[in-house]
This record gives structure tokens, sequence and C-alpha cells, in this order.
């Protein structure tokens, strides 16, 4: 294997060099169908450990690491951080690298060649190629437009809204589907379009003011990442801090709040079961030593989860909430993974009561204030108080995953516009009645029983997609007044810090899938087996398994160094209050009540703040006036598929070792 693997290191050294970006990209995906084809020839462990490594060297080189082999010892060379225009370019470039494979996969071309395709409709021919506006008409309107134009005379230039992307639902002015629509654009970002876990909520900012209403922009919503702690804190509700508070100024209130989470916590786990075969009582209250039940109950945990993974009949299970009887809600509780969720927790809640039950028992505040200064005390309100985040934190938070315009508008700083949409009260609305009646699987699962959460969303965190300021989220704040809200207060983005730069980002399907294959070879039984509600980023966790097989460190590996800048929105006024259920209702920023009206002042301000000065300018014009739709199409807000022949060159690398000798 060591002599293969100088061979594919030469081999991968030698397309580098010297070579454009473009050449070197399609040099490596070469390379890669030819060891895929090599790997898959000598068969057996020796081929899936080298197809395992071939895409992983591929994967960083592409996001411009270097190798060498120096006495069969293999060294890697991370590289080194640009700045300010220089690292956007070179972060754009490694993206793109992943876009474009993405691009070259045939379902993904054969979708992007259909929404171009023109299709008949009662209206008359359209396809996704109206939903793009020509630039040169936009132009010649803006230049029409008096010299000190109002916000009303802008309206009629350019008059956006906010639509849900619902797939599945037809778009009244194409007749093309909403949700294959926002596909489409989305698959114009310099990042790969990927699948989020949990709640996902697309947007279409679109303009009514011109044939079709062609697309301004796009976003997305979804379900908060765990672990942000810049966020946590903006928020108010990171642990030390809520713990100081209570352990500091300790009231009633705080109290009736430890009561009503260890109420609802229990009464939202399934336990008929642990009952039956005497791991539990019936009341938690009744049990006389504590610390044997968490044991007894732990070592039950860890039974069915050892019995999960070795179950496959239980992997990629997912139930459809809107379709699920009351009897299969019990039995998703009674799979070897949900009961050792439901063991765990109950230990867990069994630990915080007898640690807390003094305090319970006395309501005294000053009893709280003794028992939370103490070492077990802290501790068990430290997972008490994760246990209300968690509750809140897929349903009252959120991620603005995508936002950002489409070209012309983009010329005119329509992103700013799009990230002002996201986080405005008619966008909130559209969060809560799409999800006021969704069932929450997890918690579902956990119950044995339909569990629905709220869904008023009180705070909306992002990140810059290369990093590098300024970007579209800079300064990107509405006065709360405009939008019904109290005076001398904004309501916008903020910079909060700047993210890890570690995750998966730079691996391919093709090499997640590789490291899959090689685990299930190497390996008697799966840590990650992709099942909903197994835990956070199954992708991770299989890459870093994989990872570990092939004897690479994976904190090198993982460590993609693509640092993004963290930007949050607070909406309300007690939003840390409200998301750990000391407060009933969330007190927003602005009137909730005043959506369409809001989202018209959001326009005006936008035009005000960013457009007036931008459209004075011949350059901006120009630009704009470029994006147009004549044939050949060149628009910018066109998917440009990349070549899809790099197997045909495969015939002329005579230079390939591995080639002549295969």
């Amino acid at each position: 294997m060591r002599k293969e693997l100088r061979q594919l290191i030469d081999e991968i050294n030698a397309i580098c060099e010297g070579s454009l970006p473009e050449d070197r990209a399609d040099g490596l995906e070469r390379l890669r169908r030819v060891w895929k084809r090599h790997a898959r020839g000598i068969g057996d462990e020796i081929g899936v450990w080298l197809a395992a490594a071939a895409n992983v060297l591929i994967d960083l080189v592409e996001f411009g690491w270097q190798f060498r082999l120096d006495d069969g010892n293999l060294d890697g060379l991370r590289p080194k951080a640009l700045t300010g225009d220089d690292e956007r370019s070179r972060r754009r470039l490694q993206m793109l690298v992943r876009r474009d494979q993405q691009l070259r996969e045939p379902a993904v071309r054969s979708f992007v060649c259909n929404a171009e395709r023109i299709q008949f409709q009662v209206s008359g021919p359209t396809s996704i190629f109206s939903l793009m506006r020509d630039g040169r008409e936009l132009a010649q309107k803006i230049r029409a437009l008096p010299a000190s134009p109002t916000a009303s005379d802008w309206s009629r230039v350019v008059s956006p809204y906010v639509q849900m992307a619902s797939p599945g639902t037809i778009c009244t002015e194409t007749g093309l589907d909403l949700g294959e629509i926002w596909r489409y654009f989305r698959h114009t970002w310099s990042q790969p379009c990927g699948s989020t876990p949990g709640r996902s909520l697309s947007l279409l900012i679109r303009d009514s003011s011109a044939p079709h209403h062609p697309v301004i922009g796009i976003a997305a919503l979804s379900s908060a990442s765990a672990g942000l702690r810049e966020r946590d804190r903006d928020i108010g509700w990171d642990e030390k801090s809520v713990l100081e508070l209570i352990s500091s100024r300790p009231r009633r209130e705080h109290i009736d709040w430890i009561t009503r989470l260890l109420e609802t916590s229990l009464a939202e786990v399934y336990t008929d079961d642990l009952v039956v075969d005497d791991l539990m009582p019936t009341s938690i209250g009744s049990i006389n030593d504590p610390s044997s039940s968490v044991r007894t109950l732990r070592a039950e945990a860890a039974v069915s989860r050892a019995a999960h993974r070795a179950d496959r009949s239980e992997h990629g299970r997912r139930p459809d909430p809107t379709n699920v009887s009351p009897d299969e809600w019990i039995e998703e509780a009674t799979t070897h993974l949900f009961r050792a969720k439901r063991a765990e927790e109950i230990a867990d809640i069994i630990e915080i009561s007898a640690a807390l039950g003094p305090v319970l028992a006395s309501r005294s505040p000053d009893d709280l204030r003794a028992v939370v200064c103490s070492g077990v005390g802290r501790r068990a309100l430290a997972k008490l108080f994760r246990r209300a985040k968690a509750r809140s934190m897929g349903t009252a938070i959120a991620d603005l995953s995508v936002c950002g315009a489409l070209p012309p508008y983009s010329c005119l700083l329509g992103g700013k516009l799009v990230a002002l949409l996201a986080i405005s009260p008619e966008v909130i609305r559209i969060v809560k009645e799409r999800y006021s009646n969704s069932i929450s699987v997890i918690a579902s699962a956990m119950a044995g029983r339909p569990i629905c959460r709220t869904a008023d969303l009180v705070y909306i965190s992002t990140t810059s997609l290369y990093g590098v300021r300024p970007c579209q989220y800079d300064r990107v704040r509405i006065p709360a007044a405009a939008l019904g809200g109290p005076s001398q207060i904004s309501i916008g983005y903020r910079l909060l810090a700047h993210t890890a730069g570690y995750g998966s980002m730079q691996f391919c399907r093709d090499t997640v899938e590789s490291l899959q294959v090689l685990e299930e070879l190497l390996k008697s039984e799966r840590h990650v087996h992709h099942r909903f509600g197994e835990g956070a980023s199954p992708r991770l966790r299989g890459i870093r398994d994989g990872l570990a097989l092939l004897g690479v460190d994976s904190n090198k590996a993982l460590k993609h160094e693509h640092h993004r800048l963290l930007y949050g929105a607070n909406l309300t006024t007690n939003g840390w209050q409200y998301l750990l259920g000391l407060n009933q209702e969330a007190k927003y920023l602005f009137d909730r009540r005043r959506t369409r009206s809001s989202t018209q002042e959001i326009c005006k301000w936008w035009f005000e703040r960013w457009v007036r000065s931008r459209i004075r300018r011949e350059d901006v014009l120009e630009k704009v006036a470029s994006h147009n739709l004549i044939h050949p199409i060149i628009h910018g807000a066109r998917v440009v598929l990349p070549r899809d022949d790099v197997d045909q060159m495969e015939f002329f690398l005579e230079n390939s070792r591995l080639v002549n000798t295969s």
C-alpha cells in the first residue's frame, strides 16, 4: 500500500504544479475517478482502504493542502490564510469545486436542464428564465426615474414581497413549482446545496413590479445550531450567566420555574415499559435510594444503546409525524434508541429532584442560593437548565442558513433587503403559521404521544459565507419605530464573533461514502446510522470514525480554516426569559400584527439607506444591464453547469503510471 500511496501523491503533485485552478480541479476529478476504478479492481480491504485514502487526500488538496511521503510518514501542510479579497477569492474557488461536483451529478444536471426548458402554460410559455429580471429593462426604468425619486417612485420599479417556497405549491405567475424555483436559484450559490436536519423554511423574495414577478433573492430559516457560545452569550441564556443570576438574586419565581420544568420533563417521557420492567417506580417521589435507581437506569440505557447499534432494522428510521397513530408513537418510543434516551432522561430527572428536593419543599430563596452554591446543586441545576434550553433550541431560535440576492438585484445591494425581510414581522408570522401545529418527532418519540412545540421566533443567527468583511449583514438595521416598536431602538444584525472553522465541508459525497464502506468492512458495529434522534451531525461523526480507521488525525483534517463571521438578531426584550420558560409570552421589538405594512416599511428603508445612492452611479447601472436575457443567456442568476467530460480525457493521460500499469 505504501508504494501505491506514494504513486497517488506523486500524481496529485504533478497535477497541481503549474496548472490553473480550473484545470487543477478537472485533473483532480479525473484522478479521483481513476483511483476509484483502480481500488475497485483490487477489492478486499486494501482496495477499500485505498479508495477512502485517495478520496480524503484529493479532497484536502482541493482545499489547498500539500502532501509528501517522507520515510514512510505522510506529512501534510495546511494552506496559509490570506487577507481581504484574496482570502475571499480563495475560499470561493474552494467552495466552487464542491458545488461543481454536485452540479456534475446526473440528477442535478437533469433538474437544472428541465427547469430551463420551456413549458406551455395557460398564460403562455414559461421557464425558470421567466423569473430572472432582464437587467436592460431594469436599468432603463431606473434611468427614467425623477432626479430625486421618492420611495413611491421606486416601488413602481421594484416592489418586493415575501413568499414561502413550499414544494408542491404552484406559482400562479409561471405555473412552476415554488420549491423547485427556490432549489434552482440555490444552485447559483458558491456553496453546494444540501438538506438540513430539523425544521427548514424556504423563502422567495419576489418583485411584483415586473412580469412573472421575478425573484429578487432567496432565504432559508433552519433549526438553530447547538453549541454556539457567542450566540448564547448574546441571548443571555448561556449556562454561566443564568446560574450566576440565580445564585446572586434567587427568587420564588425561580423555584416555581424549577418545579414546572421538572414536572414537564417527567410528563413528556414515556415510562410504562420502564415501570413494568421494574426499572423505576410509578412515582419518583416514592424512590428511597435515588443513587441505586440512577445506576439501574443508566445500565439499561447502555444496554439499549448497544442493541440499537446492532439492530439494523432501526437504522435510518424516521416516522412521518403527520401520519403516525398513537400506537405507533409508543412503538417508536420503545425502540432501542429511544428506550436508551428515556432511561437516561429519567435518571437525570431523579438526580435533579434529589439534589433540589430541599429547595422545592421549603420554597425558600435562601435555600436556593445555598443549593446553587454547592457543587451537587449547581450541577443539578445546570442539567435542568440544559433541558429547558433544548425545548426552545429548535423552535424559538433559528439559523438564517441561506440569504442573498440574485442578479441584477444584487448590484443594488438586494442582499441587505433579503436579510432585513428574513427578520421581519411577516416572516415571523409565516414561521408561526407553518409550525404552530407541527409535531416534534424526537419529543413525541420520547413521550410516546404527539408533542407540539410553540413556533414564536425570538432570535435569528447567521454566518457570512466567506468570513471576510465587509459582508451583507454589516450595518443592516432598521429603527424599531418604523415597524411599530419602541423608539430609540433598532432591529438588525450584530457581529458576535468568528466561528471556529471546524467541520466537514471539505469532504465531498464520494469521500463520505467511501469512509462509510471502510467502516462497515472493518468494524463489527457502527456508531452512526443516520437515524433521526440519534445525535447531532451524523455526517461529521461518521467522517471522524472513518478518518480514525485510515489513521488520520481527524482534529487536523476536520479543521478547514473557513472561519465565518457570526451575526445575531434579537427580536424581543425578554428573549432569554421566554426561551427558558421564566416568561410565558415573548415581548417583541415590533408590532407583530403589522406584517404587510412592516414589509413595505423595510422596502422603503432599503431604498433610502442603500439604493438611492447607488442608482445614481453609471457603473452600477451598467452592471445591472449586463444581466440580460439575450440568447445565448448569460444572466448572472442562471446556473452554469460545469463540463462533464473529465472522463473523456483519461485516454490521453500518458504520464499516469497508474493507468499504464493497471
